[in-house]
């Protein structure tokens, strides 16, 4: 363990002398992707050259997937993306193969407008299903999950409008990565819930359900990036909300959850749970109920994955029901600066007990410096300290070059250095 801060340190410094500043871009505005469009097809394929695909809003689109036969194309393929105000061309990135068929990346990394983009491959070697779609899938982020603001509703199409009205069930929409069996329907379709069954007042033409198999997923992740500061200085809270249900004394159900992580993509923090519903709690009627839990951010969190998981306890159709998600982040509060120094103070005392050699000698004074709170080490003439804004941990000294090295955040070396 304790050549663990000279590994990071070493690690970290030979990132920034080899690399720069260079690279400071590349994530550029999402912290997760989902899936904006998606027609995949794991059957018999044909072949065509030009498909299109269309976005309802305007997205950040990281990449998009070409499914392509690479004995017809052995050197892989080039692609055109063309639409409102785009026009693209590249040799695709050879990504995963399977039975013959890869995968061609096609990057955009930028944001397009809502519209029908049309995609040209080099050669007829896409593959078309035999509904004449090919296995197309549109990865990015949708608005806002480049950055969100506060008491706004973070999730995309938390309310299942993103298609017109459900007459019939529809597995692929925006917002949401699925396993491709939870469904979009409209109220009133065949025996599920009607527009006069008992849930929210504002429930708009649809609602998700979870199909007609035993269990079903959906998933989405939202950036929390614009509220760091108040994360970090433990004031930002979150509500996670919505309208969960079944259908009539069947147990069928849907669970909720919103997960945490920091940029590293550490789970920090509890998990937010709101359902199941049971056949008990809606008194056996057909009906949505609303369930929320609200608490403090966890420190550190950048992101959360919320995930919709629904559950078959009876009959052919998953009737775990759902309406009017919402995952919303509330900025406010006061911050208690002495707790941020104390924990700073506790690491900082646990540097010098552990790497002397680093930090000599012991006890040196605490000081505060515009947005820094820091310790001079004259022996070993080294700076630890932390960054006020954001609580994270900063190094400056020999393994350093003597620039100044994020050491990420405090929380992750409190629990390191055991401290409360």
């Amino acid at each position: 363990m304790k050549n663990s801060l000279f590994h990071r340190l070493a690690v970290a410094v030979l990132c920034l002398f080899t690399f720069g500043t260079a690279g400071a871009n590349q994530f550029e505005a999402c912290t997760s992707e989902i899936k904006l469009y998606e027609y995949s097809y794991l059957g018999a394929c044909g072949y065509e050259q030009t498909d299109t695909f269309t976005l309802s809003s305007s997205s950040y689109v990281t990449w998009v997937r070409i499914w392509y036969d690479s004995a017809q194309s052995p050197s892989g393929i080039s692609a055109t993306l063309t639409g409102p105000g785009v026009s693209l061309s590249q040799t695709t990135t050879k990504g995963g193969c399977y039975a013959g068929w890869c995968e061609g990346k096609f990057l955009v990394n930028d944001t397009l407008p809502a519209g029908t983009y049309t995609v040209t491959a080099s050669a007829a070697s896409v593959c078309r299903n035999p509904s004449g779609a090919s296995t197309l899938v549109v990865y990015g982020c949708a608005a806002s999950t480049t950055g969100g603001t506060s008491g706004s509703n973070l999730l995309v199409n938390g309310d299942a409008e993103s298609v017109a009205a459900a007459s019939s069930d529809v597995t692929s929409f925006p917002g949401w990565s699925t396993d491709g069996n939870v469904t979009i329907l409209q109220y009133g379709v065949g025996d599920y819930i009607a527009p006069t069954s008992p849930g929210p007042s504002s429930r708009g033409n649809n609602f998700f359900y979870g199909g007609s198999v035993g269990s079903a997923a959906a998933s989405q992740t939202v950036s929390l990036s614009f509220a760091a500061t108040s994360i970090d200085s433990g004031t930002a809270s979150y509500t996670l909300a919505g309208w969960l249900g079944g259908w009539s004394s069947q147990n069928d159900n849907v669970t909720v959850t919103a997960t945490f992580y920091d940029a590293s993509q550490r789970q920090v923090g509890a998990t937010a749970t709101i359902g199941p519903v049971l056949a008990s709690e809606r008194g056996s009627a057909t009906s949505l109920l609303e369930r929320s839990t609200s608490a403090s951010v966890p420190v550190g969190a950048r992101s959360a994955l919320v995930r919709m998981a629904f559950s078959r306890a009876s009959g052919s159709s998953n009737d775990g029901y759902a309406d009017n998600l919402s995952l919303i982040l509330t900025q406010g509060g006061t911050t208690t600066p002495s707790s941020l120094t104390s924990r700073a103070d506790c690491v900082f005392g646990w540097g010098e007990r552990t790497y002397p050699e680093l930090f000599s000698p012991s006890g040196a004074v605490s000081k505060a410096l515009g947005p820094y709170y820091y310790r001079y080490y004259s022996q070993t003439n080294s700076y630890l300290g932390i960054t006020t804004s954001d609580a994270h941990l900063i190094y400056l000294g020999l393994l350093s070059g003597n620039a100044l090295l994020d050491l990420g955040v405090l929380t992750t070396w409190q629990t390191q250095a055991g401290c409360q």
